[in-house]
């Protein structure tokens, strides 16, 4: 474990998450009396403090974007107190924290014939993607960073499109159809006013506009299945 760890703002309903579904050491959060610390190997090569801080937001994006994929009520969770195990010295931090009240979290033990069997986190390896794929690096810092309206949303789609091309519709992922109504929907402010991407006022949208959490969505779903085809089969 790395000597430097950079303690984690943000509600209790997320951060407690974060150490299950985080933990290789590239990018890992560690639990320690109740608070929670991302932590890297990747900062023992580094000797300057404000490169760690910079790496140290890189890898909160790709966190961010996954957990957020994941689970669409994660909220935003934040760098605090910078701490190095050898020196003992601390840097005060600006963070930024949102909550949220009343939330629900699905078990992470399913059961199957009468037997538990631990929930699979993918995300864990959405974030390792991140590590060597840019196309995968910024889907997570786009949908970690929100927020998830109709231009970043088709940024989003573009970064799947420009990467697997066609292959999203004969993998399955979506229709034709279904980006066609996204599309035409995003780009009509007959449809969705001053929210669309062109200011142009003669772009017709489709029949049966999509609603921006439709949009959403499919999108999310879309990422998704993108990531997963990056993955090994298991």
């Amino acid at each position: 474990m790395s000597n430097w760890q950079i303690k984690l703002t943000g509600d209790q309903f997320d951060l407690e998450d974060l150490p299950c579904w985080f933990s290789d050491p590239a990018l890992r959060v560690i639990e320690q009396e109740g608070r929670y610390y991302l932590t890297s190997s990747d900062f023992d090569a580094m000797e300057d403090p404000s490169a760690i801080w910079t790496h140290a937001h890189v890898l909160l994006e790709r966190m961010q974007g996954a957990a957020k994929l994941y689970r669409t009520n994660f909220q935003q969770v934040g760098l605090g107190v910078m701490i190095s195990g050898f020196q003992g010295c601390r840097h005060s931090l600006v963070h930024i924290a949102e909550r949220i009240v009343f939330r629900d979290k699905a078990s992470g033990v399913v059961t199957i014939n009468g037997k538990e069997i631990p929930e699979i986190y993918p995300h864990k390896d959405w974030a390792t993607l991140a590590q060597h794929d840019e196309a995968v690096a910024r889907a997570l810092r786009l949908w970690g960073n929100g927020p998830m309206d109709w231009v970043n949303l088709y940024r989003m789609f573009e970064v799947v499109e420009s990467d697997v091309g066609g292959q999203m519709y004969q993998a399955g992922w979506v229709t034709k159809k279904e980006i066609g109504r996204f599309t035409g929907t995003a780009n009509s402010m007959k449809a969705i006013g001053d929210d669309a991407r062109h200011a142009k006022p003669n772009l017709q949208p489709p029949s049966k506009p999509v609603t921006l959490e439709e949009a959403r969505e499919l999108i999310a779903h879309l990422v998704r299945e993108w990531l997963a085809s990056k993955l090994p089969s298991p």
